[in-house]
């Protein structure tokens, strides 16, 4: 399995099954996770860390994410993507973030 389907997927199984300890899984041990809005975390616990108290918060249940793609070079991989805070007690307020 590729390294972009194999991401997809466990992005999408956190997504469904509400538990973010999965994605992070795809991050190496030494990987970093560059949140533009939130910051840079270093190494998959931190990572997960993160993503599982972000994923917490109120506004964002129900509201996927989108995986804009993966990118490999040099042994390196990356991947972008796009989240959409929506805030429930304001229907049609929303915030898009890109990481």
């Amino acid at each position: 399995m590729t390294l972009c389907r194999t991401t997809r997927r466990s992005q999408k199984r956190s997504w469904e099954t509400g538990d973010w300890t999965i994605f992070p899984d795809v991050y190496t041990e030494d990987g970093v996770y560059i949140e533009h809005s939130f910051g840079e975390f270093r190494g998959r616990k931190a990572i997960a860390d993160f993503l599982v108290r972000c994923q917490a918060l109120p506004a964002r249940h129900g509201v996927p994410a989108r995986l804009e793609g993966v990118q490999l070079r040099g042994g390196l991989a990356g991947h972008g993507g796009r989240n959409r805070l929506v805030i429930p007690e304001k229907p049609g307020v929303h915030f898009d973030l890109i990481n």
